[in-house]
C-alpha cells in the first residue's frame, strides 16, 4: 500500500512540474514533499483554480451512487459468508 502511495505521489509531482514549468510556476522535487511534516505546508493546492465542487465525483448523485453501489459489493460479500455458514 505505501509503495502505491509513494508511486501515486511520484505521478503526481511529474505531472505538476509539467504543468508548471509551462506556467513559468516553481516546480517541486520527491525530497521537498518527504520534508513536509503536514498536509497543510504543502502549497501544491494552494495555487490550483480547480474548483473542486464542479468535478463530477464531487456531486451528491455520484456520491450518492457510489455509496450504493459500495453497499451492494458489501451485501454481496456477506451473502457468499453467510452461505458458508448455514453450510
Amino acid at each position: 500500500m505505501v509503495y502505491r502511495c509513494s508511486e501515486a505521489i511520484r505521478s503526481a509531482i511529474t505531472q505538476y512540474n509539467a504543468q508548471a514549468t509551462l506556467i513559468n510556476h516553481p516546480t517541486i522535487t520527491w525530497k521537498e514533499i518527504v520534508e513536509y511534516s503536514f498536509l497543510d505546508e504543502l502549497d501544491l493546492l494552494h495555487n490550483s483554480h480547480l474548483n473542486i465542487s464542479e468535478c463530477d465525483w464531487a456531486k451528491l448523485t455520484h456520491l450518492e451512487a457510489t455509496h450504493k453501489y459500495l453497499k451492494l459489493c458489501c451485501t454481496e460479500e456477506e451473502i457468499i459468508h453467510l452461505n458458508i455458514k448455514v453450510c
